[in-house]
């Protein structure tokens, strides 16, 4: 392949590859935010968090070819360290979207529907025991309360039983978090091989003037 057509297409899929992986870990840190008052703050942090992470393997590269190890040891730490934050931030986001995935099955909706069939009886149950005990009929409101007991009973089981509930037949609701956790890792090595594929490049273009240089000079 032209080293200038795999240059283009280095920078296309470089660019492309940090914007998927800034939008997958601003959007894990932005539900962090959420939780801690700072959306705005924990959004930012993320985006540029993640933009160093795709810089900092060139960093590693360029204190190498110096010569300067220690300083390249603390980038390699450094630039591994934020793959890996990366890394954590992009499954927990495409993990959301399976665990949405599966919440629409037919079999959740369902026991949905029938957990909040029993949280509507339940509800009813209590504000007639109150009416009851309002009225002074004591015994009444007791026997309708004592009907609350197993109807919170069933509530429990259905919500073990929705925790439980086997995937849909499809190969994203059986392997959902399985290809998340490709998808992300794959990601992260995208990233170090476009880096690595962009220094190659560039060796190869020196050496390249280099040997014209001194063809043109012979």
């Amino acid at each position: 392949m032209n080293s200038t057509i795999l240059k283009s297409v280095c920078i296309v899929l470089s660019i492309a590859t940090a914007i998927l992986s800034a939008i997958l870990t601003a959007q894990f840190m932005y539900g962090i935010g959420l939780a801690m008052g700072e959306p705005v703050l924990m959004t930012a942090l993320g985006i540029v968090l993640d933009f160093a992470k795709c810089a900092t393997p060139m960093f590693v590269l360029f204190l190498f070819s110096q010569k300067q190890y220690v300083s390249a040891f603390f980038a390699l730490a450094l630039s591994l360290t934020l793959s890996l934050v990366s890394f954590s931030a992009s499954v927990a986001a495409l993990e959301q979207g399976v665990v949405a995935s599966q919440k629409n099955s037919t079999a959740y909706q369902a026991v949905s529907r029938q957990i909040k069939e029993y949280k509507t009886q339940v509800d009813e149950l209590r504000l007639l025991a109150a009416k009851q005990q309002s009225a002074n009929l004591i015994t009444k409101s007791e026997r309708t309360l004592e009907k609350v007991e197993p109807l919170l009973v069933r509530i429990d089981a259905l919500y073990q039983r929705q925790s439980t509930l086997p995937s849909e037949s499809t190969v994203f609701d059986k392997f959902g978090l399985l290809i998340s956790y490709i998808t992300s890792g794959a990601l992260e090595l995208m990233s170090w091989l476009l880096v690595l594929v962009s220094n190659a490049l560039k060796r190869t273009h020196a050496h390249s003037r280099a040997l014209k240089r001194s063809r043109e000079q012979s």
